[in-house]
């Protein structure tokens, strides 16, 4: 039987999954982040996503030579002519033929809708916003690039507030004891010299449990990020999605909320924008995506390999193997 390779890699992790024409999957493994391709002469992060596909492989009794195509949803897919860069290192790395390469940003839209009209937001160490088949990219401002940029914006505040620039912040404190230093200056001494890393993305749970307390300063970084992504997504429904403003009764959308900003306590951001949104698109359905993105490379080659309809009894094997194999977005 043919089997499909399913890849996702972006800032934060690796995570490939395999899975057999008729849906069954046979497994999933999670590595680390991927490194931008224009930093990475040697190909090691396609090569990565081989070994993790051959670790799910060879527990499952079989090896590369049944893979018939791979999907790749990459954070280094931004701009058109990138893509066959990206398809000829898949090939290059995996040593499979038949591959696809897109951006991260349009597996996790699969996975998370298969409505005509769909349209996704994926916030995870950066930010992407999709609607069809375009994707803003690099258009989007550096202020609201995800995890990252909400990171770097405590970063701030807790040093504005350490020399009394701004008022005291409770992010202070749990920036302290997630970091295991006992004042601010030690911490940006140790970020200084780099004998602490420094992951901005990682400070975003801190960032929403501070927004949750009452904090000011926290609650002013998300209202500016949650007003600044409300601008992109209007405009992406109005640009591609015309009648959705003015109520047509014969298009109706879905956007997809994907990413780990939007997970745990980042509901306090979805349904902000969920606020914001619904009363000007009345026949707009907002949707946490349910799969993790590297389901939607495989529902891409699925969708692909049965010309646009899956049977019913392939997409129940799917679904029963993604509850199988820990890949339902909590």
């Amino acid at each position: 039987m043919q089997y499909f390779l399913g890849i996702d890699q972006g800032g934060t992790k690796t995570q490939v999954a395999v899975c057999a024409a008729d849906g069954t999957l046979a497994g999933a493994a999670t590595g680390g982040a991927s490194v931008c391709y224009l930093d990475d002469p040697h190909n090691t992060s396609t090569v990565a996503a081989r070994v993790l596909a051959e670790s799910i492989l060879s527990r499952a009794g079989l090896s590369v030579d049944c893979i018939g195509a791979a999907c790749g949803g990459l954070s280094g897919v931004d701009w058109p002519h990138e893509v066959p860069l990206h398809e000829e290192r898949m090939r290059s790395g995996l040593g499979i033929n038949d591959v696809i390469a897109v951006n991260d940003c349009v597996i996790a839209l699969r996975a998370g809708s298969n409505a005509p009209y769909r349209c996704i937001v994926c916030a995870g160490t950066g930010i992407n916003i999709a609607a069809q088949d375009y994707v803003y990219g690099w258009f989007i401002n550096d202020r609201l690039m995800g995890g990252h940029a909400l990171g770097c914006q405590v970063k701030d505040a807790v040093v504005d507030a350490a020399v009394g620039v701004k008022p005291p912040t409770l992010l202070t404190g749990a920036v302290l004891a997630h970091t295991g230093c006992t004042s601010v200056e030690e911490w940006l001494i140790g970020i200084t010299t780099r004998k602490i890393p420094f992951s901005p993305q990682f400070l975003v749970p801190l960032l929403l449990n501070a927004v949750l307390a009452g904090d000011e300063a926290a609650s002013q970084i998300v209202n500016q990020f949650i007003k600044g992504l409300a601008g992109y997504l209007e405009n992406a429904l109005t640009r591609f999605f015309p009648p959705l403003s003015m109520d047509d009764k014969e298009c109706n959308a879905e956007l997809v909320f994907s990413g780990g900003v939007f997970k745990g306590n980042g509901y306090i951001i979805t349904d902000a924008l969920i606020a914001l949104l619904a009363p000007r698109f009345p026949r707009l359905t907002f949707v946490n995506a349910r799969l993790e993105p590297v389901c939607g490379a495989l529902l891409m080659l699925l969708d692909r390999h049965y010309k646009g309809t899956i049977p019913g009894s392939v997409t129940d094997n799917f679904e029963k193997g993604c509850v199988q194999h820990g890949l339902i977005r909590q």
